[in-house]
């Protein structure tokens, strides 16, 4: 295996590139990747580029980018945290697959990129406020790759569980892509805390009743949908099945029904609770 070592020029041009756009064009001139192909596909005309970015690209200064916030020793102007934690866990994911699986000769072992993970991961969440959900949410969620980051999976763990309790204590409104916290607090528990890899009962309990008390605040015409949403996420996902926290989500989503913006949004919770066969709900519904 080859991986290119990038010139103190091309070092520099990439690490004034302040955005992903910018980054990856930038890339992918220095990689001569940057050939993009036309063709017809049912009808419309669509690119795709001839050679793609891939985790050779990114090897000659991914750590010390995510370490040291430079590139050959050049200040980077790449200061998007969430963009780079997110390229972080893609690519060492990616080699540790790699080394563990031998597919080329050349790698580190998948311990070493594992540490090295580790320790991108902990540079990025110690640079950032604790305010910065999407970055701490993206870092953590490094627990559910086949391969995690760190000495061992016990280390990867309490990262998570240390990252994942910050995201949760600093859910507030605004602060989450979904711009309330409910809906920000069943994401967390839908997507990060209730996986095949992972699981964290605890706080899956805590964000849920946290999600049902904020939810009791709101203006009444806003409950229904909230509500609704701890019974079943944006996806249809059911976080809080078998529990108090569904069964008491599911009778307020019942208290609130006239309270639904449009017969759309009740006709799309009685069909979530058909799914699940909750014919309890159902019957209240009448």
């Amino acid at each position: 295996m080859e991986t290119k070592t990038l010139t103190k020029e091309q070092a520099k041009n990439l690490a004034e590139q302040d955005g992903k756009l910018f980054f990856e064009r930038t890339l992918r001139k220095i990689m001569g990747k940057d050939t993009l192909l036309s063709y017809k596909q049912e009808g419309t005309w669509v690119q795709r580029w001839k050679n793609p970015l891939d985790v050779f690209d990114y090897l000659p200064f991914l750590y010390e980018l995510a370490t040291k916030q430079t590139i050959l020793g050049f200040k980077s102007s790449f200061d998007n945290d969430e963009e780079l934690t997110v390229m972080v866990n893609l690519h060492y994911g990616t080699l540790c697959y790699k080394a563990h699986h031998k597919e080329l000769e050349g790698l580190k072992t998948k311990e070493e990129y594992a540490i090295e993970w580790g320790q991108c991961l902990e540079a990025l969440v110690n640079r950032v406020d604790k305010g910065d959900v999407k970055v701490l949410t993206e870092a953590a969620s490094s627990i559910h790759k086949e391969f995690t980051p760190f000495k061992d999976k016990a280390k990867a763990e309490e990262f998570a569980n240390i990252h994942y309790q910050i995201v949760f204590e600093n859910l507030h409104y605004g602060t989450y892509h979904h711009n309330n916290p409910v809906n920000g607090l069943v994401d967390l528990a839908s997507k990060h805390l209730s996986g095949e890899n992972y699981s964290n009962k605890k706080l899956l309990k805590k964000a849920g009743y946290k999600a049902l008390t904020i939810a009791g605040e709101y203006p009444e015409f806003r409950r229904f949908r909230l509500y609704a949403y701890i019974c079943f996420d944006i996806d249809g996902r059911c976080p809080f099945r078998a529990t108090e926290i569904y069964r008491k989500a599911a009778l307020k989503a019942v208290e609130y029904k006239e309270e639904a913006p449009s017969k759309f949004y009740l006709d799309q919770f009685k069909d979530s609770l058909k799914e699940i066969e909750d014919q309890q709900t159902l019957d209240l519904l009448k």
